[in-house]
């Protein structure tokens, strides 16, 4: 991380990836505050229609030296909506977690609600042959015939296979002019996790916990909608779910404490009999 004490020939620039809701919002508002305490100018804005289409707000922030006259040195505090490859200094992504937002902010989560048993519905075969495959309650139901009820306080781990594109950000978010095209829920799905099975929440490797083509769904955004609106928990971007077990790994998730924040970026370990 270049080091604000110091000075710059350009600003430093921060790319940081985001739920929506407050949790991008308090992180950037954050990183602001840190910045000007160190001298510096900032200013943030948020990529138009991220959030409509993935659930995933992008927030891009650049930090200006001070000259010493209380103003902005060697560049003009103009901030564009997408960073050039390369430029971006900082990165905050990696896995998030999403809250709900009227349970409790990311920072009020009780830690028995971070850790529980890990289930792994394995559906890599159907997202390789179809992008769009999404898992319908009769999955579900076929899976627990063969490996007994989802448990009360189980984190649900949607394997697709997608963290293989995660070092490629264009593979990652596979968008054309009709939006992205991954893999998710379909509004029966989510409310059937939201109502019926009493789990902490869902886990995937997409940039969301919703489908790419959630926005065009009869309830927009299900899983935000059911999960989320049923004080469920999302999990995005994880990876190795290919070394779980389909059930007796725990699960521990474990984001900033972000105070009023409905999301965070997160640690997420897996722990395995051996």
């Amino acid at each position: 991380m270049p080091n604000l004490n110091t000075p710059h020939n350009r600003p430093i620039t921060l790319a940081l990836l985001a739920m929506g809701g407050e949790g991008g919002g308090v992180l950037a508002d954050w990183a602001i505050d840190m910045a000007e305490h160190n001298g510096f100018f900032a200013q943030t804005t948020s990529v138009p229609g991220v959030a409509q289409r993935t659930g995933t707000t992008v927030y891009y922030l650049e930090f200006f030296p001070d000259d010493g006259a209380g103003k902005p040195g060697v560049h003009e505090p103009v901030l564009s909506t997408m960073a050039t490859p390369g430029e971006v200094d900082i990165v905050v992504a990696s896995e998030l977690m999403e809250a709900g937002k009227d349970g409790d902010d990311v920072a009020s989560i009780p830690p028995q609600r971070l850790v529980g048993p890990a289930v792994v519905l394995d559906f890599v075969k159907e997202a390789e042959a179809n992008p769009d495959f999404l898992l319908e309650v009769s999955h579900i139901e076929a899976w627990e015939k063969v490996n007994g009820e989802i448990p009360k306080g189980a984190w649900v781990l949607f394997r697709t296979g997608w963290s293989k594109f995660g070092d490629d950000p264009k593979a990652f978010a596979n968008a054309d002019e009709n939006g992205p095209h991954t893999p998710g829920l379909p509004p029966a799905c989510a409310e059937f996790l939201a109502t019926k099975r009493d789990i902490l929440g869902l886990g995937v490797e997409t940039v969301g916990i919703d489908a790419g083509g959630a926005f065009g769904m009869e309830v927009p955004f299900p899983c935000h909608n059911y999960l989320l609106g049923n004080n469920k928990y999302g999990l995005t971007q994880l990876r190795n779910l290919d070394k779980l077990p389909t059930t007796g790994a725990i699960v521990i998730a474990a984001p900033l404490k972000i105070v009023g924040g409905s999301g965070s970026p997160t640690r997420v370990f897996a722990l395995v009999s051996k």
